[in-house]
């Protein structure tokens, strides 16, 4: 994969799990367990982070899938 197809938004950032859980509203087993949820980067060996864009999409997606189209009118 090269960097160039990667999904960036200009202002994209890392985002760490405390944030991530305040967003989302799940607890930490829950974000970790759930393949559909995004996947941390790993920015060190012992630091992750995930982008604040793949979070944010995801739950776009859950809103859409909750309530169909009616969701596009109501965003």
């Amino acid at each position: 994969m090269d960097i160039d197809s990667l999904n960036f938004m200009d202002n994209d950032r890392f985002i760490r799990l405390r944030e991530v859980l305040s967003l989302t509203g799940r607890s930490k087993s829950t974000v970790y367990a759930d393949p559909s949820f995004p996947r941390p980067v790993k920015l060190s060996m012992r630091e992750s982070a995930w982008i604040e864009s793949e979070v944010k999409n995801w739950m776009y997606a859950r809103v859409v899938a909750t309530r169909g189209e009616a969701a596009n009118d109501a965003l």
